[in-house]
């Protein structure tokens, strides 16, 4: 081998090298451990403070969570046990030791606000093998993750109340919104309300949600602080120690106070607010905070401008952030523990082909009269009308051993029509097939002959045969010649 083969085979070593072991987490990262950019307590904060991000987060988890949910799957395989696995652990799976603390969907309320206002929820699985037990953890609690320099997470960190507590990550069911970048941490809905920002001189802008709140409490002072408007009072008369007294009386007066006084004064009152006026900062701010939201429903409340048009248009829009939002909780929900489910109860996920939707279901209630009403009718099938039994609640074994042991008894089913009702405790007769060529066989002639009798309700009299010359007793009633009625005789009149 040439040194041109050397060194080309060395490159391309090198090129596959980083191909396949590309990396994802800086080392010192790998090390260290990854913080969440934006501490989640400043999202909490923000959701139980202020009115804008409270409303909205309600309003989206609402909307996401408001119809429902339901369950589909296919129900030929395994005669649908699998679907009645998956609806079971929705219906009694807990997740705290509360007693209110069971089901699905009371644990979808907590998990949807997290992933809004937190881009984050994390479960823990109690019972790993057996999934019957879960547990809800403090978001707050989430300190950081460590992550192998290609991805892999290791080690998810506690900390709370003062110690570090380390959680095994394949018992931890984390959902995340919005991951930028292949951080370990997703980012909620609020994200740009509560992040810091830079200035073009490379200071710190505060985050938009505490300008709002700085903004709210400067109104607050402007219309009720103590000495509106800020004065400056001059008392050229007066002595210092007068002075000093009209200062400390004047120093936080109430809005309606009164003074009264001989000395001669000078007032100089400053004027609030910036050129452009107040209203201007508010209205732009608001509009930046219901950009920043990323849904109208504040809008649609204060705002008075909407036409109906308009504000269907702001619906529609507003909706597109519930269906990415329940589009990220249907997936987690399936990957992360239906799939789970069905394999701990040896079921296939591919075959069951559980899936889970947003919304109420469209499936008719029926009933089991339903049921034998549409079986007797022929409007069902066997199979069919096990499959919808054991929908209404009937325990049924599987369609493969009820066929098995159909077989076995060598039973036939034989159509309806052809039963003839007999007295109870005889045994069901069945009539005769209407097939010719069987007919035929049945009555000794052959399948031609069958075909060429009419039938009885059809011959006319006029074509019936006669009757044979012998013995009266050997014609049949239904064959004998129909005699004409004899003339009346007239009676002679008497002599």
């Amino acid at each position: 081998m040439g040194w041109r083969e050397s060194v080309a085979r060395f490159i391309y070593r090198g090129t596959q090298q980083v191909k396949e072991d590309a990396i994802i987490v800086p080392l010192y990262k790998s090390a260290i451990g990854e913080y969440q950019v934006e501490n989640i307590r400043d999202a909490i904060d923000a959701y139980l403070h202020d009115t804008d991000i409270y409303n909205a987060v309600n309003f989206i988890c609402n909307s996401a969570l408001s119809d429902g949910f339901y369950v589909t799957g296919d129900e030929k395989y395994k005669s649908g046990k699998a679907i009645d696995v998956v609806k079971e652990f929705n219906d009694t799976i807990r997740w705290g030791d509360g007693r209110s603390e069971k089901r699905l969907a009371p644990l979808l309320r907590i998990v949807t606000h997290e992933l809004v206002y937190g881009g984050n929820t994390f479960i823990e699985m109690l019972t790993p093998d057996k999934l019957e037990m879960l547990n809800q953890v403090q978001l707050s609690s989430i300190y950081r993750i460590f992550r192998s320099p290609q991805g892999s997470v290791n080690r998810i960190q506690q900390l709370i109340g003062g110690r570090f507590n380390d959680l095994d990550p394949q018992n931890i069911i984390h959902v995340s919104w919005l991951q930028i970048d292949r951080e370990p941490f997703g980012r909620g809905l609020i994200q740009p309300l509560i992040a810091p920002r830079m200035d073009i001189k490379g200071r710190q802008v505060p985050p938009f949600y505490k300008i709002k709140a700085s903004l709210e409490y400067d109104l607050y002072r402007m219309v009720h602080r103590r000495g509106v408007p800020r004065s400056v009072f001059s008392f050229p008369e007066a002595g210092d120690e007068l002075v000093q007294a009209y200062s400390k009386e004047l120093q936080d007066p109430d809005v309606d106070a009164s003074f009264a006084t001989n000395t001669k004064i000078e007032i100089a009152s400053e004027v609030g607010g910036p050129a452009q006026g107040v209203p201007a900062i508010i209205n732009w701010l608001s509009d930046r905070y219901h950009v920043g939201l990323q849904t109208p429903i504040n809008a649609l409340i204060t705002a008075s401008g909407f036409t109906q048009a308009s504000a269907i248009v702001a619906q529609e829009l507003g909706e597109l952030v519930v269906e990415d939002l329940q589009l990220r909780l249907k997936y987690a929900i399936e990957d992360d523990l239906y799939d789970r489910i069905l394999i701990q109860n040896g079921f296939d996920p591919k075959l069951a082909k559980i899936e889970f939707h947003w919304g109420a279901s469209n499936d008719y209630e029926y009933n089991i009269n339903d049921i034998h009403m549409s079986f007797d009718r022929n409007l069902l099938s066997v199979i069919e009308a096990r499959q919808m039994l054991r929908k209404v609640g009937l325990e049924l074994d599987d369609d493969s051993k009820y066929f098995e042991e159909i077989e076995k008894k060598n039973t036939a089913t034989t159509m309806k029509g052809q039963q003839v009702v007999v007295a109870p405790g005889d045994e069901p007769q069945v009539e005769a097939s209407l097939q010719p060529t069987t007919y035929a066989k049945s009555q000794g002639l052959s399948p031609g002959q069958v075909a060429q009798v009419p039938p009885p309700a059809q011959v006319a009299p006029a074509q019936a045969p006669k009757a044979a010359p012998t013995a009266p007793a050997q014609t049949a009633p239904a064959q004998a010649q129909v005699q004409p009625p004899k003339p009346a005789q007239k009676k002679e009149p008497s002599k």
